[in-house]
């Protein structure tokens, strides 16, 4: 990405001796600029039409259904706004960049919070025998979820139009405006779009329809994190390795903390790592470490 300057006028009349000074950049702009510039940079190497991302990721255009293409050859059905998750996950490993989270050949991969489909395209292509089950609420990503991944020709996706909280039944999901922050809390419908009703399973009952040991669970469900993990019981809990989640910490929808998910993790023998400048939460149990 390029930007463009005009040269200012720093002529001096002949009859005055006084100079005029240049100002000088502010280094807070210069930085901003060498930083979106770095930014645009990985993203023509990740993209095919990178262009058009670019300016989607600098909300240089306009809300709007969009194909993005990788250079890999795989292709997702989004929305402008939607390439800053693409971002998130290929180029920054938001889930799967620290030690040990690489996904590997065989790995079992519960990938709650689907969105469209994102997430669960690259855990399904990052190596061989992976088996990704994606959950997601929203019918409409739902649509997009299921599309990206018959786009990408994938086998190893199964996908559940439900959403993940801490009880079996119906709740109303809240549609916001920017389809990844959709919520099923009840304090968080100030920007709601909309509503709609959907089928919520426990995280026990998520576990034991995948039927075996999950590698990892990414998690990015919007503020139930708290709700879904608390309510689930230790003898489901031991069938995870790895969890890497997005946490929220608005006290107002949400009575729990952060704090009081760690403790409820370290009592079911996982150690954690957190990041608040990202607000993730990186969980381990202890038999996978070595």
């Amino acid at each position: 990405m390029s930007v463009l300057t005009e040269k200012p006028d720093v002529s001096i009349p002949a009859a005055s001796s006084t100079q005029t000074a240049i100002p000088a950049a502010r280094p807070g702009f210069v930085s901003e600029v060498r930083r979106r510039g770095q930014i645009a940079w990985k993203m023509a190497r990740l993209y095919r039409n990178w262009p058009m991302a670019v300016l989607d990721r600098f909300y240089l255009v306009k809300p709007q259904p969009i194909v993005y293409r990788l250079r890999d050859g795989l292709q997702f059905s989004v929305g402008t706004r939607d390439a800053g998750i693409i971002n998130e996950i290929w180029l920054d490993g938001a889930y799967t960049s620290a030690p040990g989270f690489a996904i590997r050949d065989n790995w079992v991969v519960a990938d709650l919070g689907g969105h469209k489909g994102i997430f669960a395209v690259f855990a399904a292509t990052r190596a061989k025998g992976v088996k990704v089950f994606s959950f997601e609420p929203s019918p409409e990503n739902f649509a997009l979820l299921t599309s990206n991944v018959q786009r990408n020709q994938l086998t190893n996706v199964k996908a559940f139009n439900v959403a993940v909280s801490n009880r079996d039944g119906e709740s109303t999901l809240h549609i916001t405006p920017e389809a990844w922050s959709n919520t099923l809390l009840e304090g968080a419908g100030s920007r709601s779009a909309g509503d709609v009703q959907v089928e919520t399973w426990s995280l026990s009952r998520a576990l034991r329809t995948i039927g075996s040991p999950v590698d990892l669970v990414k998690m990015d469900i919007e503020g139930m994190e708290y709700q879904a993990l608390l309510s689930c019981p230790p003898e489901d809990l031991r069938s995870v390795a790895r969890i890497a989640m997005e946490y929220h910490h608005d006290p107002s929808p949400n009575p729990h903390t952060i704090s009081e998910l760690i403790q409820f993790l370290h009592a079911n023998g996982f150690t954690t790592q957190l990041y608040p400048g990202q607000e993730l939460l990186i969980a381990e149990h202890k038999s996978t470490v070595s």
